[in-house]
């Protein structure tokens, strides 16, 4: 394929379809959106992304947040080791707004097998912003991309295809 080519959709989600299928009868558990593992054996380092976890990323373009802002370090090897032996760290920092962070837990929510659990969001953004995903997600729901479990919604299998539609559809 030439970088002229277009991605051939169908085909793409027939693909990834048939790999949801083959890993499910196979005991890999669709744990994230484009991640498959055996129980037990899921990415502790990129769960803790998707999780929210807080963490401190240290040495050249290494990222770090705190839940309200994102800070990365320079890449540059020789200028990060000389900002540091003057103790004169160079990062860039991105402050995160209300409306940011909740979209974030919405995207990040529905990329995994847990999915946005509605009682979390009323709880860290108040009871509006719960109520308005889950007016938004009605229609997700009659199409049968999302199931809701509760407080949870998830991305249904055939709803994994339009994750990122349905996350915008979501956003505040």
């Amino acid at each position: 394929m030439t970088e002229k080519e277009a991605v051939d959709s169908d085909k793409q989600a027939r693909q990834f379809l048939q790999l949801m299928d083959w890993a499910s009868q196979h005991q890999y558990e669709h744990y994230e959106i484009s991640n498959f593992a055996k129980t037990g054996y899921h990415s502790k380092h990129n769960s803790a992304y998707w999780q929210g976890v807080h963490y401190l990323g240290l040495g050249p373009s290494a990222h770090s947040y705190n839940g309200n802002s994102r800070q990365w370090n320079i890449a540059h090897t020789p200028q990060y080791i000389k900002a540091l032996q003057q103790n004169n760290l160079l990062t860039e920092t991105e402050q995160l707004t209300a409306a940011q962070q909740l979209n974030e837990t919405i995207m990040i929510g529905l990329r995994t097998k847990e999915g946005i659990n509605l009682l979390q969001i009323a709880t860290q953004f108040g009871p509006q912003a719960a109520q308005q995903i889950q007016t938004a997600a009605a229609k997700h729901l009659q199409l049968l991309h999302l199931q809701q479990n509760n407080h949870q919604l998830q991305l249904t299998q055939n709803g994994k295809l339009f994750a990122d539609a349905i996350a915008a559809d979501l956003f505040v």
